[in-house]
């Protein structure tokens, strides 16, 4: 239903609401600076977190640059950062010390985003810390409908690691010490989850989203000015084409009358790609329509088997890729590997960067990190890991530039002045208590 105020303005709206559906909305203009809207002043210059895992490692030799550190070129691995350099800083120098006792792959993923040196068991008596992204989220996920959300390509790992627990190579996100949280795997699930929540009407239906709140989107259109409805029509299209490629029609046309479709059965999605791009499509829409503030993307678990030759030229599973031993041939497919990487990382970037966050671009409000628990993805080398930071201008980084510490850091202090300017109150975070300078 359609609300003014006072002085004749929409109110502020977020979702388009039909029968089983709920349907977040972007930033529009006619909805925003409203009675309902957040002041200013009360509003920290991060607003949203987002961290991508990325399992095995690098190699090497290929993460690098030209130029100097105020105007680095990206090359080799990174070369898919140009076309978002001027809002990249690549990091260099920083490690996570409490990983790199243990050995393997495990206990370094475990320890990620907590800082913490894990307990070596294979049983249920894990132990770890508070994540990174748990902490953002006590600051940043209060108003949201998902106070974060934990996303994977991977089932949880069945066998140890040299003594550790499955639990650590396939948790980055911990609630406490004890308890890591659970990823969802499945994008037809996850769309489920942000589109058609149980609770949003008396019954939870199958029919496409957008069929079922067609009325209220057209009610909303003549509403908003002709910006607006541009906007929100590439966003319903953006969720027309998630949803076909997720759900068969079990309706064909040729059997019905006034033909809506039926969307009742998950597509299995053919390659890792598919399955980790769904994933980050629909996680740029949930931050841009403020279903979540924060979360946590797993490209693969520690170890990950991942099957990567939809690659060209690559055959074979990422974890036997990483320890290529310089063999030439795993090394050139090993190198593919990780530049796709970084080709998905610079992808989700720039779909945060075309939304909006009031006068500003979203990616301004918004940082986004690639992280890598390992270093040589053949070694398990753990020292100067990398890391990768986009976005967050609205905190004043100084963007498109290396920045490198001659001295090995704690990445937990990366952590900590992100936390900081996402408004918690922490002063200590993990192994790090003097915040980074960006």
């Amino acid at each position: 239903m359609r609300v003014r105020t006072r002085d004749g303005t929409l109110s502020r709206r977020r979702f388009l609401v039909g029968a089983g559906a709920l349907v977040p909305l972007p930033f529009l203009e006619a909805l925003a600076n409203t009675a309902e809207s957040v002041a200013p002043d009360a509003t920290p210059p991060l607003r949203r977190i987002v961290v991508l895992f990325v399992p095995n490692g690098i190699h090497v030799p290929a993460w690098k640059t030209g130029g100097d550190e105020n105007q680095f070129e990206p090359t080799g691995t990174l070369e898919p950062l140009a076309e978002i350099r001027r809002h990249v800083v690549l990091l260099s120098g920083l490690e996570n010390a409490n990983s790199v006792d243990g050995g393997g792959h495990y206990c370094r993923a475990g320890a990620i985003l907590t800082g913490c040196a894990v307990r070596r068991t294979e049983g249920e008596d894990v132990q770890n810390g508070v994540s990174f992204d748990q902490v953002a989220a006590d600051a940043l996920g209060v108003a949201t409908r998902f106070r974060s959300l934990e996303l994977g390509t991977e089932p949880m790992p069945v066998v140890s690691d040299q003594g550790y627990s499955p639990v650590y190579g396939g948790s980055i996100s911990w609630s406490t010490a004890e308890a890591a949280r659970t990823k969802e795997i499945l994008p037809h699930v996850l769309f489920d989850r942000i589109f058609r929540p149980r609770g949003a009407s008396g019954r939870r239906g199958d029919r496409s989203v957008l069929d079922v709140v067609l009325r209220d989107a057209a009610e909303l259109k003549r509403s908003v000015s002709a910006a607006d409805r541009v906007v929100l029509d590439g966003y319903l299209e953006s969720i027309r084409e998630l949803e076909s490629r997720l759900f068969e029609s079990s309706v064909s046309p040729s059997n019905a009358t006034n033909f809506t479709p039926e969307y009742a059965v998950a597509k299995e999605l053919a390659t890792h790609a598919d399955r980790a791009r769904s994933m980050l499509d629909l996680l740029a829409l949930a931050l841009l329509t403020k279903v979540t503030n924060v979360a946590t993307f797993m490209f693969g678990n520690a170890k990950s088997r991942a099957d990567m030759s939809f690659l060209p030229d690559v055959r074979g599973v990422h974890h036997e890729l990483s320890h290529h031993g310089d063999d030439p041939l795993l090394v050139r497919s090993f190198q593919v590997v990780n530049r796709w990487h970084v080709d998905e990382y610079a992808r989700f970037v720039r779909a945060i960067a075309a939304g909006r966050d009031g006068d500003c671009s979203a990616l301004d409000t918004t940082v986004v990190l690639l992280v890598h628990s390992l270093r040589s993805g053949d070694t398990h080398e753990a020292h100067d890991l990398p890391i990768v930071l986009a976005g967050g201008a609205a905190a004043n980084h100084r963007l498109g530039r290396v920045l490198h510490f001659a001295r090995p850091r704690p990445l937990c202090e990366l952590y900590l002045t992100l936390l900081q300017e996402c408004g918690s109150t922490v002063r200590r975070f993990g192994d790090g208590s003097n915040p980074v300078p960006l």
